[in-house]
């Protein structure tokens, strides 16, 4: 029962990291395109 709770967490961590990195990615590229056009 407890490693089903632990792959739950596992899968959540892995799907915040991917959330944030999406995020990250964008902010960087908005930045760039900010660059670019000034």
């Amino acid at each position: 029962m407890k490693h089903i709770i632990v792959l739950n967490l596992l899968a959540t961590t892995k799907k915040n990291s991917v959330l944030k990195a999406k995020r990250y990615l964008l902010k960087q590229s908005h930045q760039f395109r900010t660059k670019l056009d000034a």
